[in-house]
């Protein structure tokens, strides 16, 4: 058995999905006779590309199970599969819809873009997010990347390693030792607090 993870969008062409296609080849060398999914409606978010991938998989003697559906290859099978399919593709374009009367909202309010982390070097300056303020420390790391790059042609990688040696944190691992400090932080506050009404309660 080989375990493949793929975090391409199931909406892309899937000629263009790596994993998929290695699967896909390994079913037409008859070196695999089964692809096991988890959901269907994640396995493809295009309703034709799913056909597609069914029939190819099928014509070359294999076959697409799920194991969070129990589908056969009746002609009823068949036809859940494809509403499945239908309802991927109708999901993904609901959620697409969405997010662009969000943008759309926050392009009218004249409101950032972006609504996570802040860019490296920036930081939001209220709780709504609403403007940009610049971060010191990391604007200077940004500009000595730059420099690094630029005038002394470094590659990415020892760019990286450089910033490595020199103590710089990697943003997204600084965003969870600031999660994991302030889980602590609450968590030695409620302690304390718990200790204070035991004293009282004893008192």
């Amino acid at each position: 058995m080989i375990v493949l993870h793929e975090a391409k969008s199931g909406y892309i062409h899937y000629t263009l999905r790596d994993k998929l296609t290695f699967a896909r080849q390994l079913i037409r060398d008859h070196m695999a006779d089964m692809i096991i999914v988890y959901d269907l409606r994640r396995f493809s978010r295009n309703f034709v590309h799913s056909a597609m991938i069914f029939e190819e998989i099928e014509s070359s003697g294999g076959q697409i199970v799920s194991v969070s559906e129990n589908i056969d290859n009746s002609l009823t099978g068949k036809l859940v599969r494809s509403i499945l399919a239908w309802s991927a593709e109708s999901e993904r374009e609901k959620i697409v819809e969405y997010a662009n009367r969000h943008w759309q909202t926050r392009l009218a309010q004249n409101l950032p873009m972006a609504t996570g982390r802040a860019p490296y070097g920036w930081v939001w300056l209220d709780k709504d997010k609403t403007q940009y303020g610049i971060n010191h420390e990391e604007a200077l790391v940004r500009l000595s990347i730059f420099t690094l790059f630029v005038e002394q042609d470094m590659s990415i990688r020892a760019i990286a390693h450089k910033l490595t040696e020199d103590g710089i944190v990697p943003p997204c691992k600084a965003a969870r030792d600031q999660s994991r400090l302030a889980a602590r932080e609450y968590m030695l506050n409620r302690l304390t607090i718990l200790a204070q009404w035991t004293c009282f309660v004893a008192d």
